[in-house]
């Protein structure tokens, strides 16, 4: 029984009108005709192959579905075999089965009601499967060269298509301004000083401040090494304005200087921070050296001792 509201015929030609704005344009007419010839057959073959098959129950969405899927491969998958070489007499017989594995492969998901995530890169994986086999029966036949198969395989019009999105996507972006900028990492030098809190406290500051701001903040804190991205005199200067705000007393509990070494020898360079520290006492030569290592935690060293150790670096490197 034909499927209801579903004309196999206009459907493929649709598409193919569609495909053939997309063209390369650095394509000979012979190649473009090809394309379009390639998709319109397989298109309105697969779509009056659904339509008169009596053990499906397709409904229109469903058929579209499938048949759209074979003309976006047959596309992409015609482009790669030209960009790549390939001997002419070659083309049909790849092609084809590549256009017979989209077509079982998307039925199936359809079938077995795959979730709509999942269908494109399931067809995408066994697209790729397929196209690798052919190519080295190919191969084991001699048609083609084992040495050209690197290059044959590494032709992705759809890769190609995503990367020039993305750029596009990136050009078109509106950058933040220096307000947002400055929020963030007003934002991000909070979080630091929420991670040494108790979580009540944490959960108690958050409160009081906008469900944007504070899904921003617990964003920060789970993001790993930020310490090292941010501008440590800029941290603490963040983090001694919000402790103000929050009237809370400075506590150098609250903050690992250590790890505030770290960063301004990232800003710097290790080397000179070691090299100014070779004439003070032992016990604080080995801090500064052990702040590089994991063994820093062990050192016998207040936190306020380390405050100021780390002020004083700071000052002479900035």
């Amino acid at each position: 029984m034909p499927i209801e509201e579903f004309d196999a015929q206009a459907f493929a030609q649709n598409l193919t009108q569609q495909a053939a704005e997309y063209l390369p344009e650095d394509f000979n007419e012979d190649c473009k005709n090809y394309i379009i010839s390639k998709l319109h057959s397989f298109c309105e073959m697969a779509g009056n192959s659904l339509d008169q098959d009596p053990n499906l129950n397709f409904n229109a969405d469903q058929a579209a579905t499938v048949v759209q899927y074979i003309g976006e491969w047959t596309f992409h998958k015609c482009i790669d075999i030209i960009r790549s070489n390939l001997p002419y007499e070659l083309w049909d017989q790849i092609i084809q089965q590549v256009a017979f594995v989209v077509f079982e492969s998307a039925k199936k998901a359809i079938m077995e009601n795959f979730p709509p995530e999942q269908v494109a890169p399931a067809i995408e994986d066994q697209v790729s499967r397929i196209y690798k086999e052919c190519i080295m029966q190919l191969v084991s036949k001699g048609a083609i060269q084992e040495q050209d198969v690197e290059h044959i395989l590494s032709q992705s019009n759809v890769a190609q298509i995503s990367k020039e999105m993305a750029e596009e996507a990136a050009v078109n972006a509106n950058p933040p301004t220096e307000e947002e900028q400055r929020k963030a990492f007003k934002l991000a030098a909070i979080s630091i000083l929420l991670k040494n809190m108790e979580k009540k406290t944490v959960q108690n500051i958050l409160s009081g401040m906008s469900q944007e701001d504070a899904d921003q903040i617990i964003d920060f804190m789970n993001m790993p090494e930020l310490e090292s991205q941010l501008e440590p005199n800029l941290v603490v200067s963040e983090l001694e304005n919000f402790k103000r705000i929050l009237n809370i007393q400075p506590d150098p509990e609250s903050v690992d200087y250590s790890q505030m070494i770290v960063m301004l020898a990232s800003k710097v360079n290790p080397n000179k921070i070691l090299s100014l520290a070779k004439y003070e006492r032992p016990l604080i030569r080995e801090y500064i050296a052990q702040c590089f290592t994991s063994d820093v935690n062990n050192m016998p060293i207040s936190k306020n001792l380390s405050k100021i150790i780390y002020e004083y670096l700071s000052l002479k490197f900035n």
